[in-house]
């Protein structure tokens, strides 16, 4: 078995006094995982399950889902929404609807469909199960 380097020192107050330094970069690599693809897929599921159970209470549109997300405390770009609604879409768990008053790129409502309302029945499931198992 390899022993353990410590950064190239030799006395255990030395390592102790390097570990210490190096937290803080540890710490701050935790922190701002946002670039690491883990958290990021992790994210994405987290914020699908929170759109999908508002727009099982009324319409949302991104402005509105930005705000909501924000107020949880993520920084969610239109760049990234706006794709995640149209796969969404794409998966029949959202409808669309267009005003068709306002020009093309007037807001967007997005409704939960019959199927969304059947994946977000599901997701509620696993989350109670998965809730239990890991809280």
């Amino acid at each position: 078995m390899e022993e353990f380097n410590c950064g190239g020192k030799a006395n255990p107050a030395s390592c102790r006094a390097h570990l210490v330094d190096t937290m803080p970069y540890i710490y701050y690599d935790i922190l701002h995982m946002e670039d690491n693809l883990v958290f990021r897929e992790v994210t994405l599921a987290f914020w699908k399950v929170h759109i999908l159970h508002h727009a099982a209470k009324e319409p949302v549109y991104g402005q509105w889902i930005i705000n909501e997300l924000r107020r949880h405390g993520y920084d969610i770009k239109t760049g990234t929404l706006y794709p995640l609604l149209r796969r969404m879409e794409k998966n029949g768990w959202l409808a669309a609807e267009k005003d068709p008053d306002r020009a093309p790129r007037g807001r967007v409502n997005y409704r939960l469909t019959k199927s969304g309302r059947e994946v977000l029945a599901y997701l509620r499931k696993k989350v109670r199960e998965l809730y239990k198992e890991v809280v």
